[in-house]
C-alpha cells in the first residue's frame, strides 16, 4: 500500500517548487526594479509609473491604518485618494491592505521596535506573491487539459505574462493580482469534469 504521508510530502515540495518558479519569473521580469534598485529589500524602487503605483501604496497604507485605528474601510472615498472610488470596484484593493495589517503586527503591537516593512517594501512583495500563485494556478489549469508537465509550464507562462497582466506591471496592482480568476477557473473545471487524475497537484 502506498505512504500518504509520502505522497503529501511530494505534493507540497511539488507545490512549493512552482510558486518558486512563479517568484523567480516574476523577479527576473522585473529585475531592474526589484533586484538592481533594491525593491524587494529596501523598498526604495516600487514597480510601475509614476504616479499610478503611488495611489496603489497609498490604498496599502490606509486600508492598513484604517484596519488599526478602528476607521471604516468600507469608506470608498479613501480609497484612490483624493479621486475616491466605489468600494466594491475594487475589494482587490482591500486585501492588498489587508495583507499589509498583517504584516504590521508585531510593530503595531509593539513587539517590535520601528515602524515596520514600508508600504513600498509590501507592494512589491505582493507583485512578487501575485506572480508566483498566477504561475501555481497556470500549471494546474494547463493540467486540466493536459497532463504533461513541460506544456503546464508553457501555459502558466502564458497565463502568467499574459498582456492584461504585463501592462498591469506597470503600476496596476488590482489588475496584477488576479491570481483567482485563475483558481477559480481551474475549481470550476474540476468540479465539472471530477476528473480524479488532477488531485494530486
Amino acid at each position: 500500500t502506498s505512504n500518504p504521508s509520502a505522497f503529501n510530502r511530494t505534493t507540497w515540495l511539488n507545490n512549493s517548487l512552482l510558486l518558486l518558479i512563479g517568484a523567480l519569473f516574476t523577479i527576473v521580469f522585473d529585475f531592474q526594479n526589484l533586484i538592481v534598485a533594491g525593491g524587494l529589500w529596501s523598498g526604495e524602487s516600487m514597480r510601475g509609473w509614476a504616479g499610478d503605483n503611488l495611489l496603489f501604496a497609498w490604498n496599502l497604507w490606509w486600508v492598513s491604518e484604517a484596519l488599526w485605528t478602528g476607521q471604516s474601510i468600507g469608506d470608498g472615498g479613501a480609497l484612490f485618494h483624493p479621486e475616491g472610488v466605489p468600494f466594491f470596484f475594487h475589494t482587490g484593493t482591500v486585501v492588498s491592505g489587508l495583507i499589509y495589517a498583517l504584516v504590521q503586527t508585531p510593530w503595531r503591537l509593539g513587539l517590535l521596535s520601528g515602524d515596520g516593512p514600508s508600504v513600498s517594501l509590501i507592494y512589491n512583495w505582493l507583485i512578487v506573491l501575485s506572480g508566483a500563485l498566477t504561475f501555481w494556478g497556470g500549471f494546474l489549469l494547463a493540467g486540466v487539459f493536459r497532463r504533461h508537465h513541460l506544456a503546464q509550464i508553457l501555459g502558466a507562462v502564458c497565463i502568467q505574462f499574459c498582456g492584461l497582466r504585463v501592462f498591469a506591471h506597470y503600476g496596476h496592482l488590482n489588475f496584477i493580482q488576479t491570481e483567482w480568476l485563475i483558481f477559480s477557473a481551474y475549481f470550476l473545471f474540476r468540479f465539472l469534469t471530477d476528473d480524479t487524475r488532477n488531485r494530486d497537484l
